[in-house]
């Protein structure tokens, strides 16, 4: 689709720089505004992503492609006692509407941080339905966030499941900016892995 793009940041950066320019750190985690810090846009581990981020997705649907089969992005943990810091960003134009599937997972023997963030704008009367995966070993620690924000009639469906990790923490955020907006979030803590 003209206009559309789904793929790697780094390709964003090459093929859609207007989109990542306009939409990347400005409507969901504003950059340079101190005061937002203060708000809860972003915080420290915000801006451990922000300077370490090392991998990502873009996903941008414009306006009235609606798409049936999901998205599905695939982070893994790298050997040893390393960090990932992946960076993502969905942006759906007025009337958009797609499914995002994004799973974190390990190896047996990693460790280290997990760091994930993921920016999603859904427009006007577009939905998105975001799912997460955290599958992560007993060793990785997860520190990640989410944030949303939905248009006026805009819907957005979050469905988190957290189900290893040494320690999970998320902080998923909705902001409903313009009337009829809509965000219904759902959360999953396995805890048999707490020691």
């Amino acid at each position: 689709q003209a206009g559309g793009f789904w793929g790697s940041v780094e390709d964003a950066v090459k093929h859609s720089p207007a989109l990542l320019e306009a939409k990347w750190a400005t409507e969901v985690y504003p950059a340079g505004n101190p005061g937002d810090i203060i708000n809860r846009k972003g915080g420290k581990f915000h801006a451990l992503n922000q300077a370490l981020f090392d991998s990502g997705y873009v996903l941008h649907l414009p306006k009235g492609t609606q798409v049936a089969e999901p998205f599905s992005a695939d982070f893994r943990t790298r050997g040893g006692k390393d960090g990932i810091f992946p960076h993502n960003l969905i942006v759906l134009e007025e009337g958009a509407e797609a499914v995002v599937l994004e799973t974190y997972n390990s190896a047996d023997g990693d460790a280290g941080l997990c760091n994930p963030q993921t920016e999603i704008i859904v427009g006007p009367h577009a939905r998105l339905r975001y799912v997460l995966i955290q599958d992560l070993n007993e060793k990785v620690t997860n520190i990640g966030a989410q944030h949303v924000v939905v248009r006026g009639h805009g819907h957005c469906t979050f469905a988190s499941a957290h189900l290893g990790a040494k320690l999970s923490k998320d902080f998923m955020e909705s902001e409903m900016v313009e009337p009829y907006g809509e965000a219904i979030l759902y959360g999953l803590y396995n805890g048999l892995h707490a020691q």
